[in-house]
């Protein structure tokens, strides 16, 4: 999960991300924003991820893997907020 954090992901805010489920179906879904939480700073990353996507596929909340040439491959838990829009949270201690 290196890759994946508040700066790259920033980075590739509008830019489209592929998820795969465990019975490896994909969707595709746009990154529409990063929000810093107030309690992200040096020492910890504390922020959200909000995606969008069609109303023709729909997803649980759970967990898939999210992929982008900047931010890799990586497993985080996602939860729809509409049916057209999920929230991924981070909240970890910086390594």
């Amino acid at each position: 999960m290196d890759k994946f954090n508040y700066k790259n992901l920033c980075s590739i805010k509008g830019n489209v991300v592929s998820l795969m489920d465990e019975h490896n179906n994909t969707v595709e879904l746009t990154v529409a924003e990063v929000n810093a939480a107030k309690e992200h700073d040096k020492d910890k990353e504390c922020f959200s991820v909000l995606l969008t996507g069609q109303p023709s596929y729909l997803l649980s909340q759970g967990t898939y893997n999210v992929k982008h040439d900047v931010i890799g491959d990586v497993p985080v838990f996602i939860s729809p907020n509409s049916e057209t829009e999920y929230e991924i949270i981070i909240n970890r201690q910086v390594q």
